[in-house]
């Protein structure tokens, strides 16, 4: 081999390790940005799957919030009502008491004698209810 050969030669390796070199370079920063793309990728959806279930946590919170808002209302609205309702509850409980007795000379209407038994004894408890609110105010 003569001298340009062997330094050609040289120059030739030289050149290849530059170009393997410059590549191996390349592909790591290629591969690093991609890495890092993928994590940010995997961290979004791991956040919006935390969103998500966060998002639900607060419906259902809401839902039961306006559950126990609408509980609330209705025990405020019972916890108003006064000796007037009270008597009224008292006048239906003897109309059904009075319907009870016409119901059961039929002997043909058992289940209405038993349903206006039921609803006497219910609007009874209701205004039982009552009696003790009265007092307390008057308390």
């Amino acid at each position: 081999m003569t001298h340009i050969q062997i330094l050609t030669l040289i120059a030739l390796i030289i050149t290849s390790g530059l170009v393997l070199g410059v590549g191996y370079l390349i592909g790591q920063t290629s591969g690093r940005e991609t890495g890092i793309e993928e994590g940010k990728a995997i961290q979004h959806a791991d956040s919006a799957e935390a969103l998500r279930e966060k998002q639900l946590q607060l419906e259902q919170a809401q839902e039961h919030y306006q559950t126990l808002y609408g509980r609330y209302k209705r025990a405020l609205a019972a916890s108003q009502l006064g000796d007037q309702d009270r008597q009224h509850l008292l006048c239906i409980a003897e109309t059904l008491r009075v319907a009870a007795g016409a119901f059961s000379a039929f002997r043909t209407c058992k289940g209405l004698e038993r349903n206006a038994h039921i609803q006497r004894e219910q609007l009874l408890a209701m205004a039982a209810l009552l009696q003790p609110a009265e007092q307390e105010k008057a308390a």
